[in-house]
C-alpha cells in the first residue's frame, strides 16, 4: 500500500469507529480505533521508506525504533507506548473473551487521542500530510463519546 492510501484508510477507519460508537457497536469501535492508528504508523514508516512489519504489534516496535533514530528522547518514546495499550485492548476484544462496553471504548478513545497527539508532535515540521490527517481525525474524535 502507498503512503497516501494509508492516510486515507486511517480517515475511513476513524469514520467507521465513530459510526460504531454512535451505534453502541463497541467491539467494532475498539478494533477500528486500533486499525486507524496502525494505518497512520504504517504511513509514517512508508513515507520514510522503512521496512514494513507484517504483524500489527511489530508496527509499534518498528515505529518506536524509527522515532529513536530520528533523535527523539525517552519521554517521547514512553508517550508513544500508549499505542501498545490500544493494541492490547483490540487484541482482547478481537481474540479473547472480553466484550467491549462503554468503559472499554472510553479507554480506547483516550489511547487513540493520546497516540494521535504524540504522533502529531513528532511529525510536526516533518510530514505535513500526516499532521493534516491527524488534525482532521482528532477534530472528529473530539466530538464523539459513548
Amino acid at each position: 500500500m502507498k503512503y497516501g492510501e494509508y492516510l486515507r484508510k486511517a480517515e475511513i477507519l476513524a469514520h467507521e469507529a465513530i459510526v460504531d460508537i454512535n451505534n453502541a457497536c463497541y467491539n467494532k469501535a475498539v478494533s477500528a480505533l486500533w486499525f486507524m492508528i496502525e494505518a497512520i504508523l504504517r504511513a509514517i514508516l512508508n513515507r520514510y521508506k522503512q521496512s514494513m512489519p507484517s504483524k500489527s504489534g511489530a508496527v509499534i516496535a518498528k515505529t518506536i525504533d524509527f522515532v529513536k533514530d530520528l533523535g527523539f528522547g525517552a519521554e517521547d518514546i514512553k508517550e508513544l507506548n500508549v499505542a501498545s495499550t490500544l493494541y492490547t485492548l483490540r487484541n482482547e476484544v478481537d481474540h479473547k473473551r472480553t466484550v467491549a462496553n462503554k468503559k472499554t471504548v472510553q479507554k480506547a478513545l483516550l489511547c487513540a487521542r493520546k497516540t494521535l497527539q504524540v504522533l502529531r508532535r513528532l511529525m510536526l515540521d516533518r510530514v505535513p500530510d500526516v499532521v493534516f490527517t491527524i488534525d482532521n481525525i482528532a477534530s472528529k474524535l473530539d466530538k464523539v463519546g459513548p
